[in-house]
């Protein structure tokens, strides 16, 4: 009986592999065929004669926005591709409809030649899904544009876009801006002011400049002591290693000490934030309570 047993498992093993084996090999991506394209020279709107085209677009004298239909016009599958064709600086745009949303961003900005972008839909939704993308740059989370630009590519309607910001004076942020990573990059230091609390709400501040001339601060909103956690140090020979608080209101990356690439990450269960980081030198960032 236990030797039928392994048998019979074994063989359900094996099925199951050769199930998978067979979904993956049979899948394709949708075809984009070369024969199948429109080219734009100026800002055009795509029609539902488009589907599963390419539309080459050629910027080169000035910046040109391609604007997608609504999707609530749409019924059925449509997927468009949309690539830039010439070399210059000219940023080419693809822009949601109405309310549309692309990914949960507004607009994709294609900054190099040759890079494109595939958008799709099945139909009945309120979001364009990106089915493959050069390389994402960077998305703006104040504006929802996402650029592209790059070799790298990502795939798959799943595929994951973290937002970031840089900021360069002082920033209070706001639940909207929850999942950012937001770098610090100034000679002249200041504050970043986190939002009430939400739960899930995630933030990683980086240090891109080291600070030199004061200290870079991170505090909770009003002040609240619900900071909860600590931050490893990549020196440890000294008593003060590893810096933790479970009521800090206020983060430093502290001038002179704190240097590029120092960072902490804070999530928050809607009452405190739970933080963790890493600093490469002892005290180069400290978790107080004012």
């Amino acid at each position: 009986m236990k030797r039928l047993f392994i048998a019979l498992a074994v063989l359900l093993m094996t099925a199951s592999v050769s199930y998978a084996q067979e979904f993956n090999n049979n899948f394709a991506e949708p075809n984009y065929s070369e024969t199948s394209t429109v080219t734009k020279t100026a800002a055009y709107t795509v029609v539902s004669g488009d589907n599963h085209k390419i539309i080459r677009v050629t910027a080169s004298s000035a910046d040109i926005t391609i604007t997608l239909p609504r999707l609530s016009s749409i019924s059925n599958g449509f997927g468009i591709k949309v690539l830039k064709t010439d070399a210059t600086n000219y940023i080419v745009t693809v822009t949601r409809a109405g309310s549309d949303t692309i990914d949960g961003a507004t607009s994709y900005a294609i900054t190099k030649q040759n890079d494109f972008v595939i958008l799709e839909t099945t139909g009945g939704e309120t979001d364009w899904h990106v089915r493959y993308a050069d390389e994402i740059v960077s998305t703006n989370v104040a504006t929802g544009v996402t650029t592209v630009g790059g070799t790298m590519a990502i795939n798959g309607l799943d595929s994951l876009i973290y937002p970031n910001e840089t900021t360069t004076a002082t920033d209070t942020l706001t639940a909207s801006q929850c999942g950012s990573t937001i770098f610090l990059n100034s000679a002249t230091e200041y504050l970043t002011t986190l939002p009430t609390p939400s739960a899930g709400c995630y933030f990683k501040i980086v240090v891109k400049a080291a600070p030199a001339s004061a200290s870079y601060t991170i505090a909770t909103n009003a002040s609240a002591n619900i900071l909860i956690g600590g931050v490893n140090e990549l020196e440890v020979d000294t008593s003060d290693d590893g810096p933790y608080s479970a009521v800090g209101d206020l983060i430093t990356f502290v001038d002179g000490v704190a240097v590029v690439g120092d960072y902490v990450e804070m999530i928050s269960d809607g009452t405190s934030w739970y933080l963790n980081g890493q600093t490469n030198a002892d005290g180069g960032v400290t978790i107080g309570s004012t």
